[in-house]
């Protein structure tokens, strides 16, 4: 399984306010939708409580001790008490991590690539992204906004988590 993680956060690298966004940036959204629409993703609890439109054909993976799974019965949503949960789900293929700040650090270094929408300003936060820079390099620059800029990071040990899953496929 290769996990991409996916992040919006600012300068001083804030990612949330009482359990949102603390900006509104539509473009970003867009952007964010683009990639993760009809994925795979794995989320916090709170994280996938504060999505307002889960999109047809996503899976979700929530990370949650309080939730029922039941409460989800034939629905694409799949609760998890702990991460070592994740080898016995037999996943293939890719899947993004979306949040929050707790799964985020859990994933850091088990993720080859990081896509990270630098917001600029200067918002107010409660919720920080974890350090990464000793994990990741810049590979490119994807995209470019008034707003924001969306950058491309490679984990440090890419060729090595390749070779790993290419083992574990045969």
């Amino acid at each position: 399984m290769k996990w991409k993680m996916i992040v919006a956060m600012n300068e001083k690298g804030v990612i949330g306010l009482n359990d949102r966004l603390p900006w509104r940036i539509p473009e970003d959204i867009a952007w964010y939708q683009s990639q993760t629409d009809g994925q795979l993703m794995l989320m916090g609890r709170k994280t996938f409580e504060s999505i307002r439109r889960r999109p047809e054909g996503s899976h979700y993976i929530v990370l949650s001790k309080s939730l029922d799974p039941k409460d989800f019965e034939g629905q694409d949503v799949t609760i998890i008490r702990d991460l070592s949960e994740l080898d016995s789900l037999s996943l293939s293929g890719e899947g993004w991590v979306c949040g929050g700040a707790t799964l985020y650090k859990q994933m850091l270094e088990h993720c080859e690539d990081l896509f990270l929408s630098e917001v600029y300003g200067d918002h107010e936060g409660d919720v920080h992204f974890p350090k990464f820079s000793e994990h990741y390099h810049l590979h490119k620059v994807t995209l470019e906004h008034e707003q924001f800029s969306v950058k491309h990071y490679v984990n440090n040990n890419h060729q090595q988590m390749k070779h790993l899953r290419q083992k574990k496929r045969g």
